[in-house]
């Protein structure tokens, strides 16, 4: 098994919580990003790298943030939740740090936040020397984890704990058992809306938050999820619906780009023209010339005319771009 991505173990064990919940759910959980254990804590001089903690109070902040680890951006620089900018508050965090989970168990200052092209960002701070803890987490890193195996990796824990809370007759698992539950039974439609929501900040499960109308105009159904998502980046539920309808009517005025538009055969011929163990400047002048070929030009042909060949590929004579990341408006090449 690769050690990319997020990786979660855990073993069940006797709990000696006296909540039903905990003690049904308690277990040695190991958590690694990258290979790298983001669980390893200092117990009185020794190193592990795993706590033994109940898994309950992790599950039920999970499902309270799960639209929001996946599709909200950092304010600025991901940072831990130790080293945050004061200044901004703790409400942002509550929804991505798994400090917010710890409810008296040892859990690190791992903070998870969306990222570009279906990624998520994570960030993992140690310990202080005095934090009250009989363990103190020492690792840190920062990395960038694809989006799916994240989403993938915390479902299985996440039914792991239901299947475990099956039969627990307490108010908080069988309010986790809906929870759950519902969010599985998403329908498409639902999916975008929370993650649409969440972009901005809110519960799209809240009518109160989120009316119908609102909802509708979430959707963004008439554009593609890239350019959607750059929207929200910039977007507030208030300025969503005429923003969508604005963007929407730039992509129908720009013509679509010619059959040679396409930069994939481009880019395969670029990418496979240097050999690794060329020098830089070797594999610079491999990858351009390969470049020129596949265009149809000589060597000698000035810079201005690759400029003119690739804008012509692009939009077919026109010069109209979207922004991205995040989207702002419209510019124009040479802009």
């Amino acid at each position: 098994m690769s050690d990319r991505g997020l990786r979660i173990d855990w073993e069940w064990l006797d709990g000696p919580s006296a909540v039903a919940s905990h003690a049904r759910t308690w277990a040695r959980l190991s958590i690694a990003l990258d290979g790298v254990a983001a669980t390893r804590v200092d117990a009185g001089g020794s190193v592990r790298d795993c706590v033994y903690v109940p898994l309950m109070p992790l599950a039920e902040w999970l499902v309270s943030a799960w639209w929001f680890l996946v599709a909200e951006r950092a304010p600025g620089e991901l940072r831990a939740f130790r080293r945050r900018d004061v200044a901004r508050g703790d409400v942002w965090h509550r929804r991505h740090g798994l400090l917010f989970a710890r409810e008296g168990s040892p859990l690190p200052d791992l903070v998870l936040a969306a990222g570009d092209d279906d990624t998520v960002e994570a960030v993992l701070a140690p310990d202080p020397p005095a934090t009250g803890y009989p363990v103190r987490f020492i690792g840190e890193m920062r990395t960038v984890l694809a989006a799916g195996q994240l989403v993938e990796e915390l479902s299985q824990l996440l039914d792991a704990v239901a299947e475990r809370l099956r039969d627990c007759d307490a108010d908080d698992a069988r309010a986790f058992l809906a929870t759950w539950e519902a969010i599985c039974a998403c329908t498409e439609d639902d999916r975008t809306l929370r993650r649409h929501a969440a972009a901005l900040g809110l519960d799209g499960g809240d009518p109160d938050v989120v009316t119908d109308a609102h909802a509708e105009a979430l959707l963004l159904r008439a554009l593609p999820d890239a350019i959607a998502r750059d929207l929200l980046d910039a977007a507030t539920l208030g300025t969503v619906p005429a923003w969508g309808v604005s963007v929407r009517a730039v992509l129908d005025a720009t013509p679509p780009p010619p059959s040679g538009g396409d930069f994939r055969g481009l880019r395969a011929a670029v990418r496979g023209g240097a050999a690794a163990s060329e020098a830089p400047f070797r594999a610079g002048w491999t990858m351009a010339t390969r470049l020129r070929d596949s265009l149809g030009l000589t060597q000698d042909t000035p810079v201005a005319g690759l400029r003119k060949k690739l804008e012509g590929m692009c939009m077919h004579g026109s010069t109209t771009l979207l922004a991205r990341t995040p989207l702002r408006g419209v510019v124009r090449i040479g802009d």
